[in-house]
């Protein structure tokens, strides 16, 4: 039984390498979560430090520090128009001629608008 497991080492441990390479990769797709949730949180630090250093410098308005996205609003209207004609042309032999006229309009109409946060409510 050990003779045969000498035979294949070289398998092995390409089966070893393998799989210590997926469990890298694993590892650091997982931690890419972590990391990112790190910078966010440090971005929102240094965010709030800056509203604190302005009202320290005697700024007495609002201070609104953080970026909200159900504060946007956007409408759009789509129109679709089409008109399809089909007619048999007679023709001198007893033959028709098949002629089909298409017309199609297509249209968008898009608005959005961004209000500031102390509209929000």
């Amino acid at each position: 039984m050990f003779r045969n497991l000498k035979t294949y080492k070289a398998q092995i441990v390409l089966a070893e390498y393998v799989l210590t390479f997926v469990l890298v990769v694993v590892a650091i797709t997982v931690m890419t979560f972590y990391v990112r949730r790190v910078v966010q949180g440090r971005i929102r630090s240094a965010t709030r430090h800056m509203a604190v250093q302005i009202r320290a410098a005697g700024f007495t308005g609002n201070v609104w520090t953080q970026y909200e996205p159900y504060y946007a609003n956007s409408d759009a209207i789509r129109s679709q128009q089409s008109l399809q004609e089909e007619h048999l042309l007679p023709h001198l032999r007893g033959v028709g001629i098949f002629r089909q006229i298409s017309n199609e309009d297509r249209g968008t109409t898009a608005a959005g608008s961004q209000l500031p946060p102390k509209d929000a409510n």
